[in-house]
């Protein structure tokens, strides 16, 4: 509970912490580094969410945008009513580790810089998986958020690997960050815009798929091909993304229902046709929902796009 920013700093690089808080189960005012490790951590009871619909205090309405939700992080003291799973005053590292992280309020809290660069991370929480009041970076990693309200808040969030996977009630990005994408995959999930508001999404590299309104119009891409698809389908089968031939670009088994999606991946080719299912079956190794390799029987054809 020391307010002096140069005191308090916590590095973990192994053990097995179980912890389940009313408050925030890991906290420093300083830096948090995480190295390696095994992590179970429980804020406040946990997520409530249990259909898909919330109300009183955790609704989408009772959350402030990013620059409300920094200015009430610079007046958050240490050991306060919060109930992050981790928040640090200072920078927060992960570079190894294994979490499993059930919140009732943000997963991931820091006022400095957050830096993902490994290790592994399933998340469910009430608000914000990764807030940071700075930037966010992440290069390496697995990240899969089953489920938030919003996924990744800061002023500024790099992209350059890792796997990130994030099912958010409202915005995957939420409305003022500014991402940039150089590499790694990321699948965008949301109610809303896989990026919406006022952030722009810049891809220079990597995989991204996002479902919800289409974002394109929010979104450039300097180097990689694209395509967007008005195509529908239903929650809880499968949405592919194929080449003329039938080569699997992409498969994801849908955990809400698909109004339409923006996808850009190395591996389209501007000018060519790609042919978008829903349904059929795979036989690929799945991570996060998403298929690896390209053993897929299609099912429905849906629409026929060509990649700009």
């Amino acid at each position: 509970g020391d307010s002096d920013p140069g005191k308090g700093a916590l590095v973990v690089s192994g053990g097995s912490l179980k912890i389940e808080s009313r408050l925030d189960c890991i906290q420093s005012s300083s830096n948090i580094i995480f190295s390696g490790g095994s992590f179970d951590l429980t804020g406040d009871g946990g997520s409530t969410e249990k259909t898909g619909k919330k109300s009183g205090a955790n609704s989408e309405n009772a959350l402030p945008e990013l620059g409300a939700h920094i200015a009430a992080q610079k007046d958050t003291p240490i050991d306060s009513e919060g109930s992050n799973a981790v928040f640090a005053a200072g920078a927060l590292t992960i570079s190894g580790g294994d979490f499993a992280v059930n919140s009732r309020s943000d997963a991931f809290n820091c006022g400095g810089r957050l830096i993902v660069t490994g290790g592994s991370i399933d998340i469910k929480t009430d608000r914000t998986a990764f807030f940071s009041s700075a930037t966010i970076n992440f290069s390496g990693g697995n990240i899969n958020t089953d489920y938030c309200l919003d996924g990744i808040e800061a002023k500024l969030a790099n992209i350059r690997g890792g796997n990130i996977y994030i099912n958010a009630r409202s915005a995957a990005f939420s409305v003022d960050t500014v991402v940039t994408q150089s590499g790694g995959t990321v699948v965008s999930l949301s109610a809303k815009s896989g990026v919406n508001g006022r952030g722009i999404y810049t891809v220079t590299g990597g995989t991204v798929f996002a479902a919800g309104d289409l974002p394109a119009h929010k979104a450039t891409v300097v180097r990689n091909a694209e395509l967007s698809s008005t195509a529908k389908a239903a929650a809880n089968i499968l949405l592919a993304v194929t080449d003329e031939r039938g080569k699997s670009l992409f498969c994801l088994k849908l955990p809400r229902k698909c109004e339409g999606f923006w996808f850009s991946s190395p591996e389209l080719i501007r000018g060519k046709s790609y042919n978008i299912y829903s349904g059929g079956i795979n036989t690929g190794v799945q991570k996060n929902g998403i298929y690896q390799g390209s053993a897929y029987t299609p099912g429905t054809l849906r629409q026929t796009v060509t990649a700009r």
